[in-house]
């Protein structure tokens, strides 16, 4: 077998595997395995689930901020309600952490790769000051 067909069926072979493994993600969803940002507020499904993740507030940040040199690495909390449709879960993560912070939740893990504030942003003419932007990962326990 040629290399470039070697290689173009090993990409194959990889690509059915993961399909076979967590359901795709369509827009505005959260894939499992794959990190996914959240903007404040937003709201996503998780894929192959009708629950609900929405990212509801940031009570305290005061992390350091990308590129800059800080002799404390400063705190976080983010708060995110998880939702079924019959019952709402309400979880906070707290930064910095060794590894992220890890919730289980209905045989999924939920962790909190992320959390950084942008500059303010108007969206729908609605100021949004800062713009937070977290990165979840979730995973099947």
């Amino acid at each position: 077998m040629s290399r470039p067909l070697a290689a173009l069926a090993a990409l194959l072979l990889a690509a059915g595997c993961r399909s076979a493994t967590a359901p795709a993600a369509g827009p505005g969803e959260i894939a499992l395995e794959v990190e996914t940002p959240l903007v404040l507020g937003e709201t996503r499904r998780i894929a192959g689930t009708d629950w609900r993740v929405t990212f509801t507030a940031v009570p305290e940040f005061s992390l350091c901020p990308p590129l800059a040199m800080c002799i404390w690495a400063g705190t976080a909390t983010a708060r995110f309600t998880l939702a079924t449709g019959a019952a709402d879960t309400v979880v906070t993560f707290a930064l910095p952490a060794a590894t992220p912070p890890t919730v289980q939740w209905r045989g999924l893990r939920l962790a909190l790769v992320d959390l950084q504030a942008a500059p303010d942003t108007t969206v729908a003419g609605r100021l949004i000051s800062p713009n937070y932007r977290a990165r979840l990962l979730a995973h099947r326990d």
